[in-house]
Formats: structure tokens, C-alpha cells, sequence
């Protein structure tokens, strides 16, 4: 898919820091995972565990806006080609995140990569329903008027 434009990039870039602030929000609720005393605070592995959430965010908003784009070339309307694209797409991320949630589960009580673990869990979480809500919103918002489209 090539881009061709500033707009679609930024919109698939924009959940690092949904990602970024969603784990920060878990932190300050001081998370005590079931076992520990302590909360789990920000550590290298939380930071690559939010590396990992960020492939696969990207990767679920660029696919989504690449699915519209395919339903705009096929002759549907904007309304249409969201609609379309969000019911295509909506089992195939919501297993993609029920997954890596379960996965990143059974780490959590684990000393070193519970922070790994928790901003992983937590920012798939809000992710997935910012992906198949928001982005095809703002989409929907920056590409209306025809003067805008590509």
C-alpha cells in the first residue's frame, strides 16, 4: 500500500500515544497485580512490551484504511467503504488482541516481565477499540468533502 499522503500515516501513527498514556494511566491506579505487594512501575521490559503493542496497532490501522481504500476503488461510498472495512476487519483484530491478551497473561506473575505483560495487556486493550472506532471516525472526518480526498 503506498500512502501518497500525510494524513493516513499520522492516523495509523497516532495510537503510540493512546499506547504510551494508557500505560502510564494503568501505573498511576498503582496496578497491584494479583501477587505482588508492589505495583508494577515503568522497566525496560514494559518498554518493550510497548514496542511490541505498537507493530501490532500500526499494522491493525493500516490494514483498516487500506480496506477502505480497496471498497473507495471498488465504487462504494466513504459511509459505505468505512462500514464495510470495519465489518471485514473486526473479528480478525478483536482475535488478534483476545490473543496477545491471553498470551501476555500467564506473564504477569512473572518479577521481571510483568511490566512487559501489563502494558502490553492494557494498551491492546484500549487500542483495539480506538482502532475500530476512532480511526475510521477520524477517517471518515478528514475525507468527507471531496476537496480533501486523495
Amino acid at each position: 500500500m503506498s500512502l501518497n499522503n500525510y494524513p493516513i500515516p499520522a492516523l495509523s501513527l497516532r495510537w503510540l500515544y493512546v499506547d504510551f498514556n494508557n500505560y502510564f494511566a494503568s501505573v498511576e491506579q498503582q496496578l497491584r497485580p494479583a501477587g505482588f505487594p508492589d505495583p508494577t512501575f515503568f522497566t525496560a521490559t514494559a518498554m518493550i512490551g510497548m514496542i511490541a503493542l505498537a507493530g501490532i496497532v500500526v499494522r491493525n490501522s493500516i490494514i483498516l484504511i487500506d480496506f477502505i481504500h480497496h471498497g473507495l476503488a471498488r465504487g462504494l461510498s466513504l459511509e459505505n467503504a468505512i462500514i464495510e472495512a470495519g465489518t471485514i476487519r473486526l473479528r480478525p483484530i478483536a482475535f488478534t488482541a483476545a490473543a496477545a491478551m491471553l498470551g501476555s497473561a500467564v506473564i504477569t506473575l512473572d518479577p521481571i516481565f510483568s511490566g512487559l505483560a501489563w502494558a502490553f495487556i492494557f494498551g491492546i486493550f484500549a487500542s483495539t477499540a480506538f482502532t475500530l472506532i476512532v480511526v475510521p471516525l477520524i477517517y471518515y472526518l478528514v475525507y468527507r468533502n471531496p476537496s480533501t480526498a486523495d
